[in-house]
Parts: C-alpha cells; structure tokens; sequence
C-alpha cells in the first residue's frame, strides 16, 4: 500500500545525494518507447467524487482509501471499483496540525503522521496511542506497518553537519511504544519519498538525490527484519536527469521493486525552460537497476504519478501528460507495461476540464479504477479490463 496526495508539492532547485554511489547505467538498460500491438481499454465511466483535492491517498483491496483533515478532524473514506464513496470513519486529529500519510493498519485501524506527531485509532476512531518526537522542525512524511505488526516512519529533521536536512527513522511497537530512532547523518542533503514494508519482514527507503555531477537519482535503502542497513543504491532514470521526485514504489511479484516519477532535463530548444519527463523503472531484489522506462516525448512534459502490478502480469501507471509552460493544460493517461518495461497500451482521458491528471490507479480483474483531478474537482475514471 502506498499513500498519495493531491496537494501540490515545492519543488527545490538542489537535491543533494545521501548515498555516494555510482549510476546505474552500466548495470541498467533505458527501454524504448515501443509500442506493442495492443488495443487500448475504453472509458467506461468519468465521474465526480465528493472530495478535498488535498486528500491522500492509498491503495486498498479492491477499493481506494482517501483521507483528509478539515475542522480539526479527519474523515477516511472509501472509493469502491465502481466509483462509490462511502465513509469508513471520522475521529480528532488531537495534535496532528496537517495530514502527511496515513495506512490503513491490520485488524481495521489508522495511522496517520503529521509534523513529528503520530496517531493511532482503531476501526471506530477511538484513540489507541499518540506519540510525538521530541525534535523540534521534524517532518514526518510516511508511515507504514512491518510484516510483524510494528511501525516504521520516516522524515527529515534538521541537519547536523551543515547541510539543510537530516534523514529521520522511527520504528515503534504495536502498541506505540518507541523501540529506536534514527538519524541518518550525512555530508549532503536527501530527501524522502516514502518507506514501506518488504515481503521479508524488513522495509525499504525510497529517497531523492543529486549526484556530485549534478545528476538526479533515485536512492534506495534497504533494512533487514532486525533493522540492519543490507544495501544502499543510487542510480538515475534517464541520463540527462535533474531535479527528480519519486511518487511510488511497489514490491514485485520477484521481489524486486518498481518506482514511478518525474524529472526536469535541459531543453533543447529552449536554455531556461526545462523539459519534464516522467519515468517508471525496475530494480532486482537487491536494488539493482534492471530497466528504466521514460516515458514517451509525444507524452510531453509528463508526470508518472502512480505505479502498482497489473492483473494478468506486468505494471499498470498513471499521470498527467502535455502540461503547457504555465499549467494551465494538461490531460490524465493510463499505460500498461510489460514486465521488461515495454508499453503495451497508452489510454489518454479526454475532458472539457483544461486542467487534468491521474493520481492513483487500482488494478483488478474487472479493469481499471483511476482517481484524478479535473480543474477544481475529484474525478474517478473506469477503464474496461484488457
């Protein structure tokens, strides 16, 4: 499960690396853009659903979950297969000042993260614990339960060797109490993207950095079921990647993990606007780079939102595509890959709306459920099954 969120993100000039590894490139290999004679799903349905644009996101089993803060509370909702909204529950945010990331945990309660607060309920909103770190200016920015029901959550904190942010991990026990945290202390700053559980027992951090010849890349590292670092890998997905932000991370079937998202890189034509590309890209179970798979330049300035397995085999993404310089335009795609990153199919959703994208998207036997936005408004979209 991973979390997503429809408020708009600050994007930094500089992102600065953690991990002082080499590219991938040599180990990798940058799929092309071919198209394989495929027929594309149909729209079955395009529909409005009744919520915050700033809610976030995660996905379920065989329904989306979407969570908000409003009045000093917050409501969880859920989007079914067939674009119903039904509310799951609604309980304080007691010191949560905004909502970050939320999960929904075994045995039907909530997580959710905020600041450097963290609240559990359970399935019927009431408080089972909170607890607050103690660092002053921490975010926390993800959160996730491990296979053997405990907690980790990571964020950043201020930074102790000069540069502007510190990695923070915090591993609780089911019943809140705190078993360790971490700061990871380097000589440059990263960023989090999102933490979450492996099939061992263990969990992964996903970040964002810059290598020293200014090259975006992703980082990951890898903890075992007893916390211990196995291994940490740096590598980019295109090679003329910039800044980059990651938006999702799923464990394959093989163990390995496929990551989405988006990156600036120089324009040609243009010597102060950059071009954005989105990328979705596949590593072993031990983080080396098998593919990456940028998506297409018809797909001009793109953003890959969203990744998850797709039913029947191979990867299933969402995003925005043809963003004009001023964001004004933009449309939402669907596009299934193979398991070897090859494209099988590219689905655009026409709207009225100028102003369009796909978020998240849930794949399941009877098709493809996809939440986005059209201008101001929630959109939920069916594609038919392929």
């Amino acid at each position: 499960m991973s979390s997503r969120t429809f408020s708009n993100k600050k994007i930094r000039l500089m992102i600065s690396s953690v991990l002082a590894l080499a590219l991938a490139f040599s180990v990798g290999s940058l799929v092309s853009a071919e198209t394989l004679n495929r027929q594309a799903p149909r729209v079955v349905w395009d529909k409005e659903v009744e919520l915050p644009l700033d809610s976030i996101y995660e996905h379920g089993q065989r329904e989306i979950l979407a969570a908000y803060l409003r009045n000093d509370q917050i409501t969880v909702n859920s989007i079914s297969t067939g674009g119903v909204k039904k509310e799951k529950v609604t309980f304080p945010k007691y010191n949560i000042s905004y909502l970050a990331s939320f999960h929904q945990t075994r045995g039907g309660g909530y997580i959710s993260t905020g600041g450097k607060e963290i609240l559990k309920v359970n399935g019927q909103g009431n408080k089972d614990w909170e607890y607050t770190l103690s660092l002053e200016n921490t975010y926390l920015k993800s959160v996730d339960q491990l296979v053997d029901g405990s907690y980790i959550v990571a964020g950043t904190t201020p930074g102790s060797l000069g540069q502007e942010r510190d990695l923070i991990l915090v591993k609780l026990a089911g019943n809140g109490k705190l078993i360790w945290q971490k700061t990871l202390r380097k000589a440059t700053e990263d960023s989090v993207s999102l933490v979450k559980h492996t099939e061992d027992g263990g969990f992964i951090l996903l970040g964002e950095a810059t290598s020293q010849e200014g090259t975006g890349t992703v980082t990951l590292s890898k903890f075992s079921s007893t916390s211990k670092l196995e291994w940490e890998k740096s590598f980019a997905p295109a090679q003329d990647s910039q800044n980059l932000w990651n938006t999702a991370l799923v464990q394959d079937k093989d163990g390995g993990y496929v990551i989405s998202g988006f990156y600036n890189h120089p324009n040609p034509n243009h010597n102060i606007r950059n071009l954005t590309t989105g990328y979705i890209l596949k590593t072993d179970v031990q983080g080396n780079l098998l593919w990456s798979h940028p998506l297409d330049s018809s797909l001009d300035r793109s953003y890959a939102n969203d990744v998850q397995l797709a039913a029947g085999g191979g990867y299933i993404v969402t995003g925005k595509t043809n963003e004009d310089w001023h964001g004004t335009v933009s449309k939402a795609f669907v596009q299934r890959l193979n398991n070897s990153g090859m494209v099988l199919w590219t689905t655009i959703i026409e709207r009225t709306e100028p102003i369009n994208r796909g978020v998240i998207v849930l794949s399941s036997p009877g098709g493809y459920l996809i939440l986005g936005d059209a201008y101001d408004r929630v959109k939920a979209t069916k594609l038919s099954p392929q």
